[in-house]
């Protein structure tokens, strides 16, 4: 089934906003949208501010997918004002396309910055600085009332320096603090209690959800590893976590202290899993991240389904004081999907502990009403599709984003609310 983002066609030397904002090239595809990089032509031509421009099909008023995709908007717009969220400055309309416009972050996402070294073995500081930034990101989400639900590295994105993370993508974030749809999010991120099963009484915490979902990210920040598959008794590295709580400890290269973490985080009881402002303060008491150990590999490279040779799927681990291996080492892309389809058909278990795969969700997502529409995808590279039509554009207000700051702003930034609340907000 083609995407909708097939239908976008290569908007490259177009302008909108009255010809304020210029597209220069296509940053990447997913199912629902095509991101663009765009200039401020009102901007220096040497140093000229630039912006990623989600560009996605109107859908008709009045449609859930319109009442969806308003919503994450609205609550993206919301939690825009925090540092470590990704900006969404103003949206913008022509006839057929809304234009999201985001600050750009060249040094792409978490995941990609994982994969590339960017955390050293032993760097103890780097890791409580960006975790203790994501953390303050949820949080700030959790008390205006946002819940994001699908917390992972290619929903961070990173500074062109690897100091600063932005948490984005609000595709499937919902203001219910408890949720009775199952399956939402990507699988290896999911709490116990949010998978997919029989029993549907009763809803389960999208707090504590997102609280489990940090705790694999922070796993995987310091192992390169996924503690498991899916959180669930027929996965042998969650079962043999929940019959050992060292598990983790006598398994990946981790410090004592983030074992305490992890095991607080991975509390299979939702109402005792630890909350997010002890969680903090934990963070800020805990020094050593990584195990005082020296190790070669922590395991050795294994393969994701599908996939042989250089393709396998791995983040491998050196002895201290090295980085993760280059690009020539690591697998492409896992084409394996996420399990929150609308049909809540099961990935396949992995009988070992694996590293961090690139998440990819299914092709139908679940959404109801309170969700906030599908995830973006990952971005994939896309071939320039011919312009069949120039498209008139409409201004939808007077935007000077030539005073917008790059990524990182603080939170004084004003933003253009005005229009977006007045089409999104009513």
């Amino acid at each position: 089934m083609a995407h909708r983002s097939s239908l976008i066609p290569d908007l490259a030397g177009h302008t909108i906003d009255n010809g304020r904002l210029l597209i220069t090239s296509t940053l990447g595809s997913g199912s629902n949208g095509v991101v663009f990089l765009a200039i401020d032509t009102t901007s220096s031509e040497e140093n000229p501010l630039q912006y990623a421009v989600k560009c996605i099909i109107k859908p008709e008023k009045g449609s859930p997918r319109h009442d969806r995709q308003r919503l994450e908007i609205s609550n993206h717009l919301k939690a825009s004002y925090h540092p470590n969220v990704l900006t969404l400055h103003c949206v913008l309309e022509d006839c057929f396309f809304l234009y999201l416009v985001m600050d750009y972050c060249p040094r792409g996402d978490f995941f990609k910055f994982l994969l590339d070294g960017g955390i050293a073995y032993g760097d103890d500081d780097l890791v409580k600085g960006l975790f203790l930034q994501i953390i303050d990101a949820v949080d700030a989400c959790h008390e205006l009332g946002i819940f994001h639900r699908d917390i992972k590295p290619e929903n961070i994105l990173c500074s062109e320096d690897g100091t600063q993370v932005y948490l984005s993508d609000f595709g499937l974030s919902t203001r219910r603090p408890y949720s009775g749809t199952y399956g939402a999010g990507s699988s290896h991120y999911m709490s116990p209690e949010c998978i997919e099963r029989d029993d549907h009484t009763q809803a389960y915490s999208t707090r504590s959800n997102d609280v489990w979902a940090l705790g694999v990210v922070l796993t995987a920040m310091i192992s390169g590893h996924n503690p498991w598959r899916r959180a669930t008794l027929d996965d042998k590295c969650y079962c043999a976590f929940i019959n050992n709580q060292n598990f983790l400890l006598q398994t990946l290269p981790i410090s004592p202290g983030v074992n305490l973490i992890l095991r607080r985080i991975f509390c299979s009881d939702p109402s005792n899993r630890i909350e997010l402002p002890i969680l903090r303060l934990t963070v800020c008491q805990t020094h050593n991240f990584f195990a005082k150990r020296e190790a070669g590999f922590i395991r050795s490279p294994i393969r994701t389904p599908g996939s042989s040779g250089s393709r396998a799927n791995v983040l491998q681990w050196h002895g201290r004081g090295s980085r993760r291996s280059d690009n020539s080492h690591v697998a492409e892309e896992s084409r394996e999907r996420d399990n929150y389809d609308e049909h809540n058909e099961h990935v396949q278990q992995a009988p070992e502990i694996r590293a961090v795969p690139r998440s990819y969700p299914s092709d139908v997502s679940i959404w109801d009403t309170e969700s906030f529409g599908p995830a973006t995808p990952e971005l994939y590279p896309q071939h320039a599709l011919p312009l069949a039509t120039e498209f008139p554009h409409k201004n939808l207000g007077a935007h000077d984003l030539a005073n917008r700051k790059r990524s990182g702003s603080s939170s004084s930034i004003k933003f253009f609310r005005r229009v977006a609340e007045k089409l999104y907000l009513c």
